[in-house]
Order: C-alpha cells, then structure tokens, then sequence
C-alpha cells in the first residue's frame, strides 16, 4: 500500500519488480520469486512517477518538484537530472522505440523530450563513448512544449504503433488531441466534469475516461463524439 499505482513496472528480462515508494524517498528492487525486495536504492526526492523504457536499460522518475530522473537500470547510475517542469510530474509516456519522452505536469504543461538528448547529457557517460562533453545539463530543453491546458494535467494516452497522436486530460475539463511528431494541438474535446483517468484502445480509435459521476465516457477520436455509460459498480 505504499507505492502509487503509477510507480510499479515489470522488468521482465531483469527479472524484477521496480516500484517508488508514496512516502519514501526510495526505489524497491523485487524478484519475480520473492515478496520482500531484493534491495532499495536512495532517491533524490520522492517521486510522483515512474516509467521504465520498453528495452529496459532506462528507469524515467518524475519529481513532486518537477524535476526528470534517468537511470542506467544495468549499473543503477543516475544519468540525467533535468528541471522539466515548475509543479509535479504527474504521468511519463514513452513512445514505442523508446525515442520519446513526455512528461505530465501540474504546472499546466506537456513535455517532450528525446530519450538520446537525456541519455548522453552526462559527462560520464559522454567520455565513456568518446564524445565531447555537451555543457550544462540545465542547458537540455524539451524537443516540444504542449501548452493550451488552463488547469493541472494529469494524465495522457499515445497512440500505439508510432502513429504520432497523443491525447491528454486535465481538470480544466478538456481532452486534447496533439500530433507529437508536429508539436500541433489538433483539437479539443470540452466534458461536462472533470476526467479522472484516460487511455487509448489499441486501434486508436477510442479514448476512456471516468468522470467525477462514475461514468464511463467514450471518445470517438474520428467522429469526437461523446458516448456515456454507466459504470456497474462491484
């Protein structure tokens, strides 16, 4: 009961269960064969997210400060540390080839970025490969800003295979449709209530979202018609 929702992966090639604690400034190693962790690493600060790249070698933490975390989950190394966001990290999407990363903010924003600018910010690393050393990490800014939301963000959907569409709920009642290849708003979708959590169908046809009244609300993303239903409660 101590690790949000939002902050456990699966690592099946490691063989291990990451999860962040609510609480606590650490991260927990499982075994898929053992209830207690096999060991805990040390966080700079308590993380409102995380997200582990679909190859495994990068674990991608969200800051309550705002701050992105990388890590080498083969060495445990942090690796970037970049001031992404004025307000907490609500949710990390990251695409189908690991090239992008977008970062959910209550400070009203979405942020991309490329995997490969975080990854080779760090000296140490850069020396490793042979590279020239790129300058200030603070120097690292987002491949694009998404901005048009009027209240937090807080949670996101990308298309599945590549498709370049990304679709992200806030409080201000609104769902957006944005081309992430482009940086472009496409369009707008107004509710009645505040969403509470949003997904996408693997056709990319259907969003979902659950509003304040525990209603089901289903989003034809050609058509941008609303469709409620009722949810059965257990």
């Amino acid at each position: 009961g101590d690790v949000y929702k939002r902050q456990v992966h699966g690592a099946p090639n490691h063989g291990m269960i990451i999860g962040a604690s609510r609480n606590k400034t650490i991260t927990s190693f499982w075994s898929v064969n053992n209830s207690k962790p096999v060991f805990r690493s040390p966080l700079p600060e308590k993380l409102s997210s995380l997200q582990l790249t679909h190859d495994e070698k990068h674990l991608i933490g969200g800051g309550v400060s705002g701050v992105l975390y990388v890590w080498n989950t083969y060495t445990g190394s942090l690796i970037a540390k970049v001031n992404a966001h004025y307000s907490q990290i609500n949710k990390i999407l990251i695409n189908s080839d690991d090239g992008l990363i977008v970062t959910i903010s209550s400070d009203f924003t979405i942020n991309v970025w490329l995997l490969a600018n975080l990854v080779t910010s760090n000296a140490q690393y850069r020396k490793d490969l042979g590279l020239a050393q790129s300058g200030n990490i603070d120097n690292i800014k987002p491949f694009y800003t998404l901005s048009g939301h009027l209240d937090s963000v807080i949670d996101g959907a990308l298309s599945k295979h590549n498709l370049g569409i990304f679709v992200s709920l806030s409080l201000d009642k609104t769902i957006k449709i944005w081309s992430i290849s482009k940086g472009l708003l496409l369009h707008t979708i107004q509710l009645e209530s505040e969403g509470n959590c949003l997904t996408m169908d693997m056709n990319n046809c259907l969003l979902y979202t659950s509003d304040a009244a525990d209603d089901l609300l289903c989003v034809d993303l050609g058509g941008r018609r609303i469709i409620k239903k009722k949810i059965n409660r257990l």
